[in-house]
């Protein structure tokens, strides 16, 4: 995948392109992400919206900005594109959905309840023990 460093010069980003952000220290790349739509003229300063594998992955209109400081391009056909887009979606829903669960939505299946008869006969019935 070629890539490049913006600088100063104005670049028109593609769906999926791959973004980089410097850190502290210049020309190292401390977070990255897919470019979340097309852009005619995005500057080395420019806040771009990403998608961003988080964890957890964020999908569209939910991921960060990040400067565009580099920028990483690679060819892809129509199927490839698909493949991305089916991906994002299915795991950025898989994780909105696991955001509307309580803590006893995820717990209850893990409580196991089971009863089992006593011996003793009290009164004219059984007694059950509940564990």
């Amino acid at each position: 995948m070629p890539s490049f460093r913006v600088g100063g010069s104005s670049v028109s980003l593609r769906e999926f392109d791959v973004v980089g952000a410097d850190g502290i220290q210049p020309h190292f790349i401390v977070h990255t992400g897919l470019a979340e739509s097309e852009s005619d003229a995005t500057h080395e300063a420019q806040a771009v919206a990403v998608l961003d594998m988080g964890p957890p992955l964020h999908g569209r209109g939910r991921g960060p900005t990040i400067p565009a400081h580099a920028v990483g391009r690679a060819e892809l056909d129509f199927g490839e594109v698909q493949k991305i887009r089916t991906f994002v979606d299915q795991h950025a829903g898989e994780h909105s959905s696991f955001l509307q669960l309580s803590k006893t939505d995820i717990l209850r299946p893990l409580a196991i309840r089971y009863s089992q008869p006593r011996q003793k006969n009290v009164g004219g019935g059984e007694v059950w023990k509940n564990s």
